[in-house]
């Protein structure tokens, strides 16, 4: 938000000098902050920090502070301070974490909170000034990595300690975007037809693709596919209404071809029709039988399951994605799984 990235383009640098630094986002342009400000990169969560980090303990999220000697943590655990008076900042910093997006503001004040943290979302810089002493501030900015401003420099009675979200939880992973199912798949599968395969037209049945054909229909050209049926008939089908061919299959022996004209395949569409009619009855008694079934209710931890999935070494697939997705949703109906 505008009210907070001001007040923050201020402190980033004496006289409104700023050198280019990727990170801090406002606009269409970019926000500079100068290098002896910048938080060096942090730990992921549960790791124990390389060295002391300038800044870092003002907030107190990445150092476990002075006098305290590190210990061991059983994995899932981190060290977010659960002692509220290691947040406040010393010369009267106020605590900032700087989220990407609105979710991910949610997330990390769930995770801040579930550590005995107090955090607040803010919009503007009245309302970091309007927390009390040990809250920590939740903005949305586009932050790579964090930095402290005085008060000198901020515009307001305090000072800033900024830490990003990549601080808390390590790098960000690229996720692909979802792509969408091609809907001429049906055109890749014709193309893939060779002369002499077995195919099926939705009206007339099995035939068989003899090539391709040009043919003149009112004075005007038309390339078509030639099908052979039963009895040498043949049908000119033109390449634009492809979309009524499919391929047979790759088991082909011992298949007979249709006759045009002939009964066999509409008694076969008849008899299949009914055949999936029947299960559909079938399938739909079962769904309703596991509707009214209760089963296991079960539903992941918000700040322990956000912390698991943000250290993810990996980018998933979009089948992996869904899928991942599909079981959560399963977990939490308080219903059976059914799933293959």
């Amino acid at each position: 938000p505008q009210q907070v990235a001001q007040p923050l383009a201020r402190a980033a640098g004496p006289g409104g000098h700023h050198r280019p630094a990727p990170g801090l986002r406002h606009g269409h342009g970019m926000l500079g902050i100068g290098g002896e400000d910048v938080l060096p990169r942090g730990p992921r969560l549960g790791e124990e920090p390389a060295g002391p980090a300038a800044g870092l303990d003002a907030l107190g999220l990445l150092h476990p502070g002075k006098g305290r000697k590190p210990e061991q943590r059983p994995i899932g655990q981190h060290r977010i301070p659960a002692a509220p008076g290691e947040v406040e900042g010393p010369r009267r910093r106020r605590p900032v974490v700087a989220a990407w997006t609105r979710g991910s503001r949610e997330r990390l004040g769930n995770l801040l909170r579930e550590n005995g943290v107090a955090a607040e979302p803010v919009d503007d810089i009245g309302q970091i000034g309007g927390l009390g002493q040990g809250v920590v501030a939740l903005a949305v900015l586009g932050l790579e990595r964090g930095f402290v401003a005085p008060a000198t420099a901020t515009g307001a009675k305090f000072g800033l300690s900024v830490v990003g979200e990549q601080d808390l939880l390590g790098e960000r992973i690229a996720r692909p975007p979802r792509r969408r199912k091609r809907a001429d798949q049906f055109i890749a599968d014709a193309t893939g037809i060779e002369q002499g395969d077995l195919v099926v037209h939705q009206d007339h049945g099995i035939g068989r693709y003899d090539g391709l054909s040009t043919i003149e229909v009112n004075g005007a050209p038309h390339d078509c596919l030639r099908l052979l049926y039963d009895g040498g008939d043949k049908l000119f089908l033109p390449v634009e209404n492809i979309e009524v061919l499919s391929r047979f299959g790759t088991e082909t022996a011992g298949i007979a071809l249709d006759k045009l004209g002939g009964t066999s395949w509409q008694s076969r569409k008849a008899k299949a029709k009914q055949r999936i009619q029947d299960m559909a009855g079938q399938l739909i008694r079962i769904a309703a039988e596991r509707q009214v079934k209760e089963g296991m209710l079960a539903t992941p931890p918000e700040g322990a399951w956000d912390e698991f999935c943000a250290r993810f070494p990996f980018a998933e697939t979009e089948d992996q994605q869904r899928a991942i997705a599909d079981v959560i949703e399963d977990l939490a109906s308080g219903r059976p799984m059914d799933r293959l």
